[in-house]
């Protein structure tokens, strides 16, 4: 099923923030107000939130996970498979809460 979420405020300003967010051009100086603009917006907005973490979980936590499958001597596909174990079993014991979703229509 296709994601069903929309940018509540399509326009370029937001998608060229979004994408100097996400190429690191947003953290340099003198660009405070303009990260400012779009930490606003991404709180309000579930689609630029979702394109955040998604990003976020490709470039930072798949590169992590991948070097500790590989420092363990595992591969990868197996790693993630006992990882996902670890995180169902951990939720099953109340440790962590799946997050629930709202989504507006």
């Amino acid at each position: 099923m296709k994601n069903a979420l929309k940018c509540i405020r399509p326009s370029r300003r937001i998608q060229r923030l979004l994408k100097e967010l996400l190429n690191g051009e947003l953290s340099k100086p003198g660009r405070e107000e303009d990260a400012k603009e779009l930490e606003q917006h991404v709180k309000a907005c579930a689609f630029c939130q979702q394109v955040c973490v998604e990003h976020a979980h490709e470039e930072v936590t798949i590169p992590f996970l991948k070097v500790e499958a590989k420092r363990l001597g595992v591969p990868f596909n197996t790693f993630m498979v006992e990882f996902r174990k670890l995180g169902e079993r951990e939720i099953a014991a109340g440790k962590f809460h799946r997050k629930q979703r709202h989504h507006k229509e």
